[in-house]
């Protein structure tokens, strides 16, 4: 139950910071590249490809972190 709690906790943080994010990208758009914020979340959550995480290497593993902590930079 407390862990359901912490990942829904989680989650509502994420897509706090994601709509934060939306709203910088939101001042550059016009009708032409308007994109609500249900399909950029999409997009942002969309797997560029499916990971197995069993056959990464150490360095992909790193990379792939960093990556993770640079979009979370970003957001910031």
């Amino acid at each position: 139950m407390i862990t359901k709690l912490l990942i829904d906790a989680q989650m509502r943080s994420i897509e706090d910071k994601l709509w934060q994010q939306w709203l910088v990208k939101y001042q550059n758009m016009d009708k032409s590249n308007f994109m609500s914020f249900d399909k950029f979340k999409e997009l942002t959550f969309k797997p560029e490809k499916a990971i197995d995480n069993n056959k990464l290497t150490s360095e992909e593993a790193i990379e792939k972190a960093i990556e993770i902590r640079n979009l979370d930079k970003e957001v910031e």
